[in-house]
This record gives C-alpha cells, structure tokens and sequence, in this order.
C-alpha cells in the first residue's frame, strides 16, 4: 500500500477511536442511600404528603374566606342608561287629570358607593368554628398520610436493599457451581468421575445462572419502586448504607400500647371527625336565631353626570326565622346521629389499632428470636467452613469440601440477611402501628 494512502487510512482509524472515546459516557457512579435519608425524601417528596399539604392550605383558605364574612364589604358602581316607562304600571289612574302614562324618554345617571356590614349572626360564627375544625381534620389527615408514605418508603428500601444482597449470594452460588463444574471435569479426565457427574455440574451451574438473573430483575423492581416512591431518577443506581443501632433498642411494654396510642394519626383523624360533626350540628342549631345587619350608600343621582344631586340610604335588617316545613330540625336531627356515627368509628378505630399494635409487637418478638436463630446458624456455618480450611491446610480435607462448606457457609449468611430484613420489617410495622413514624425518624437522626 503506498505510503500516503497509509497515513490516511491510520488517521481516519485514530479519528474514530478519539470520537468513540468521546462519545462513551461516563460510569454512573451509584447513589449512597441510608434508611433516614430515605425518609427524609419521602416528607418531602412522596404524593400523598404533598397532596396532605395542599389540603391544609385550602382548609386555611375556606377559614379566610368564612372570615370575610364578618368585616364590612365596599361596593362601587356607576351606571348610564336612557329609559321609558308606563306610570300605569305604577297604580296611577288612567283618569288621573295631569299625567301623561307615558312620559317620552328620559336619561339616568347613578354613581354610589355601598356599604354593608352583619351585625349579628349566630350562624357566621358557628361556621367559623366549623372551618377552623376542618383545618385542624386536615392536619390531622397530613399527619397520617405522612406516616403512611413513610411506612411505605421504609418497606420498599428495605425490601430493595434485601433483593441486593440476594443478588450477593446468587452469584456467589453461579461461582459455587463453577467450581464443581472444573472439579467434575478435572476427575473425568482423571477417570475418577463420569460424564453423568459433569452433566449434573452443568445443569446446576445453568440453574444458578437463571436464579442470578432472577434476583438481579428482582432487585431492579424494588430498585425502581423505592427511585419512583422517592422522585428519583430511574436510572440512578442506588447503594443502601443502613445502619441499625435503633434494632438495639428494646421494645415496647403491652402496658405502654394504651398511651402510645393515644397520639396516633387515625386516632386524632377520627377525634377530629368528631369535633367536625359536632360543630356542624352547631352551625345548623345557629340557624334558628335572628340575623341582624346594616348597609348604607352614598352617591350622585340625576339625568346626567353634569346634572346630578346628591342622596343616600342608610337602614338596617333583621331576619326572623320562623318556621321552613321542618327543614331546620330534619338538618339538626341528620348533624346529631353523625355526631354518633362518628364517635363509634373513633371507638371501633381505637380498638382496631390496639388490636394492630399488639400483633406487631408479638411479632416483633418472633422475628427478634429468628434473628438470633439465624445468627447461630451463621456462626456455626463459619466455623465449619475454619475447620474445612484447616482440613485441607493439613492434606486430610480437599477442595471441594471446602467448598461444599462455603456453600454451607453462605446459605447461613443468606438466611441472616432474610431473617435480619424480617426484623428491620417487623420494626417498621410496629412503628407504624403505633403511629410513632415521624419520631422514629427523628430519634433515628439523633447522634
């Protein structure tokens, strides 16, 4: 090849090389996540505690405007119009000497300011308290829903970051059944094995394989549920840095449930329904008084703005009401058995949630005692798998039983990492059935 056509050919390969180096993206480097940073994102984050959020403030805006009800209200207005009319209309006589029915037209100009103002009503003031009582109800309501999202987020990261360390121990089990696959091959060769052995190797080995790709899908499901849950990008790989010094301390009493309970979120939404219907009722009893109010106006009046006078009103109303068919009563009748609707919902809530409160804590009890299990287990997993290595250290052990303990070995610490989640699970649903799910965060934040 000649030598120029040469250099071409070698600049045009190094060109590409320089625009496929440049093209080629950056290793994404994987997010650190602990379980607190978690739910600290899901506060301030997850739908349902921006949703809550929202509903507090349009509660606050309804107490606005019930509020506007009680200062005076301005009104301007300026009109200009040309207009006729029958005097009939009016009751005047046909035969009434001097007046003409039916004047030719004529202009009217109107410019007045009005001014009104309630004096007195029962029910503006009944309605409130109802819209004060409806702030605190959706307060309430934003605290459940905060430790609903919060239990949730908790369950997916540790359920995520569980499916990784699954991910651990399959592939460690593909490596397992790698080896055995070289041994079985290595005493084929030998004539100390046979091809049905190899064959069993090999199926094993494809087997793990599957359940590595199984885990790892497994593990970018709840990968991708936590990154939805939390508004994080899909794409952004995640690294779990729990730590766990709050499965340290100890539980609950059944003793305690009682007062733990007692500032749980359903249990203050049902409190605050029944304040709710309470004050409806009173809003609907205020009905039955008087209303009184005022309002005067000044303004201009005249056949034109140039040709005006000056006038004004000025009075006063009161409202009497006497009787409406029964509607008033069949209203405070439907308020009052709400009343006790609702007051048996806070009764049956309450004992739903002690009932609830319980049953964690006894499971909490047996999933403490699995952990241990399985940290004995582990322990004794581990030193088998010493003895195994000191066997085949000596020349009385082999390979391929110390693999077999390594096997061992990492099912017992597969089975503690379960039983471990299992644990951190059962701490989160107590947490949540108790209603403590925003101070369990702080006092995991604590130093």
């Amino acid at each position: 090849m000649p030598l120029p056509r040469l250099r071409i050919l070698l600049c045009g390969l190094l060109g590409l090389a320089l625009a496929s180096f440049a093209r080629a993206e950056p290793a994404v480097v994987p997010r650190a996540l602990s379980l607190s940073e978690a739910l600290r994102l899901a506060r301030e984050r997850h739908v349902q505690v921006l949703v809550s959020q929202e509903r507090v403030r349009q509660a606050l805006a309804r107490i606005a405007q019930v509020k506007s009800g009680l200062y005076p209200s301005f009104d301007a207005a300026v009109s200009q119009y040309r207009k006729t009319v029958n005097l009939e209309a009016f009751g005047i006589d046909p035969g009434t000497p001097g007046f003409d029915l039916t004047p030719p037209p004529f202009n009217v100009f109107d410019a007045r300011l009005k001014l009104q103002q309630t004096l007195f009503d029962l029910t503006l003031f009944r309605r409130l308290d109802a819209a004060r009582s409806g702030q605190r109800l959706s307060a309430a309501e934003q605290e459940k829903a905060e430790a609903d999202a919060l239990a949730l987020v908790a369950n997916l990261y540790l359920e995520a970051q569980r499916a990784q360390e699954a991910v651990e121990y399959a592939q460690y089990l593909q490596k397992r059944d790698g080896a055995r696959l070289g041994i079985a091959d290595s005493q084929l060769r030998l004539g100390l094995g046979s091809d049905f052995d190899v064959t069993g190797a090999r199926a094993a080995l494809a087997d793990s394989r599957s359940l590595v790709a199984r885990v790892r899908a497994e593990a970018e499901e709840r990968r991708l549920d936590l990154a939805a849950a939390l508004g994080l990008p899909v794409d952004q790989p995640l690294s779990f840095t729990t730590r766990d010094p709050w499965l340290r301390r100890k539980p609950p009493q059944d003793g305690e449930l009682d007062s733990l309970l007692a500032s749980h979120p359903d249990v203050l939404v049902a409190q605050r329904q029944v304040e709710t219907q309470v004050q409806q009722r009173r809003q609907e009893v205020a009905e039955y008084y008087p209303k009184l109010g005022a309002s005067a106006d000044v303004g201009a009046s005249g056949p034109d703005p140039g040709n005006v006078t000056d006038t004004y009103s000025f009075g006063g109303q009161l409202s009497i009401p006497i009787y409406q068919g029964g509607l008033r009563k069949a209203r405070v009748q439907e308020a009052s058995s709400k009343i006790r609707e609702s007051e048996a919902q806070l009764e049956q809530t309450r004992r739903d949630r002690l009932a609830e409160a319980k049953s964690a804590l006894v499971a909490l009890r047996q999933a403490e005692e699995g952990y241990r299990a399985a940290q004995a287990d582990l322990a004794k997993a581990a030193q088998g798998l010493g003895l195994a290595r000191e066997r085949r250290g000596i020349g009385v052990g082999s390979d391929l039983e110390v693999i077999e303990a390594q096997a061992t070995w990492a099912s017992a610490k597969d089975q503690s990492s379960e039983a471990l989640a299992t644990y951190r699970l059962a701490w989160v649903n107590l947490q949540y059935r108790l209603g403590r799910m925003g101070p369990w965060l702080e006092e995991m934040e604590r130093p």
